[in-house]
């Protein structure tokens, strides 16, 4: 499953992201994110398990801020 527009823009009102520039990035992180929730929690449907689509925004969010090594740990 690819990230939907509207799951970015979920995604960028959660993180109170305002602007478009960082588009690109968002939904590269947020599929990053949801392969490795998949693959350590088993397939999920992302629009309608909202258990799963926050632990892919709080992943992509380390990922986004640079601290991604401590995802793991924190969750």
């Amino acid at each position: 499953m690819t990230i939907t527009w509207e799951v970015l823009k979920q995604c960028t009102e959660r993180m109170r992201i305002t602007h478009s520039a960082e588009d690109s990035n968002l939904s590269f992180l947020l599929q990053s994110s949801y392969e490795d929730i998949q693959q350590k929690c088993g397939e999920f449907d992302i629009n309608n398990n909202n258990r799963g689509k926050e632990l892919v925004f709080e992943r992509a969010r380390y990922a986004y801020n640079d601290a991604i090594e401590y995802f793991d740990d924190n969750f």
